[in-house]
């Protein structure tokens, strides 16, 4: 198996979750089963999923100088990320989740995380791959003629439609969910250089090449804890094993069992264990179309 190497640019948050048997009204309290502080951020989660499956991952991010971006640093220092902080002044952005078995509500604030810039990020990056994940295209046009680009767009498919489709060509890889790729028209574009990744929940995903559709169906899970996360999972576990295998196949087993594992945790900053998740990758069906 060859060595992997994985650029990420993304955000690197910190979410506080609370537990809860149910949401209170207006003006009622509640008291909590469990709180929970963990790193978040789509940036952070697609790099400790892809560290955890042998990938050398260095992430660019905006770290602030506040008592959160210290514990956001330290503990991707813990789990083997390489971190190339771009310094700024303030706090991380949080995110506050009261999750229930029924679902949950979410409060952000906005913190250095989004004061990243293009213009902040040297002007090239030496790596296999660079994953942008849910930032803004712009991040993507520094570095297309420069490297293999994978982008994830996330909640820019929405508002920055036309920008996107204009580069969609030129990425190797396109990662969306499915109201994304509805939004965007995905399968009527020109397709990546590589593949176009569509994923659709418990429905399983669809990897489009210029010769073939593979459609992968998701493994069972008796009990969805937290979907928070689950995309990112599934795009780091899909690039690490096509950088190591070159394989699509074998990419989009892994990522499927990536993102069931995602599902049965809470928050998005999923750490892995690489024998765990490919026998796990080997339970899973696929069909394979011609275009």
């Amino acid at each position: 198996m060859v060595s992997c190497d994985l650029s990420v640019i993304g955000n690197a948050n910190v979410d506080l979750i609370a537990l809860l048997d149910d949401l209170p009204s207006l003006d009622e309290g509640r008291e909590c089963k469990e709180w929970l502080l963990l790193p978040g951020g789509s940036g952070s989660n697609v790099s400790v999923v892809a560290t955890g499956l042998g990938c050398n991952v260095r992430l660019y991010a905006a770290i602030g100088n506040g008592v959160f971006s210290k514990i956001i640093e330290n503990e991707l220092f813990k789990v083997g990320v390489k971190l190339e902080a771009v310094r700024k002044e303030g706090e991380q952005s949080i995110v506050f989740i009261a999750s229930t078995p029924k679902g949950k509500v979410m409060y952000s604030l906005k913190g250095v995380s989004h004061l990243l810039t293009p213009s902040d990020l040297p002007a090239h990056v030496n790596s296999q791959l660079l994953h942008v994940a849910t930032k803004e295209p712009s991040f993507v046009v520094k570095y297309l003629k420069k490297v293999p680009v994978s982008y994830s767009p996330g909640s820019f498919t929405f508002h920055k439609k036309k920008e996107i489709e204009g580069v969609v060509p030129e990425l190797h890889f396109l990662f969306l969910n499915e109201p994304e790729a509805v939004h965007l028209d995905a399968f009527s574009l020109p397709l990546p250089r590589v593949a176009l990744v569509v994923t659709r929940g418990e429905k399983g995903s669809i990897v489009v090449t210029n010769e073939r559709v593979i459609e992968f169906k998701a493994l069972k899970v008796e009990e969805v804890v937290d979907t928070t996360g689950a995309g990112d999972a599934y795009a780091a576990a899909f690039l690490a094993t096509y950088l190591q295998r070159g394989d699509l196949i074998e990419a989009g087993k892994v990522a499927t069992a990536a993102g069931a594992l995602a599902v049965k945790n809470l928050g998005g900053f999923l750490k892995v264990n690489k024998r765990e998740i490919e026998e796990l990758s080997e339970a899973v069906e696929y069909v394979i179309r011609d275009r």
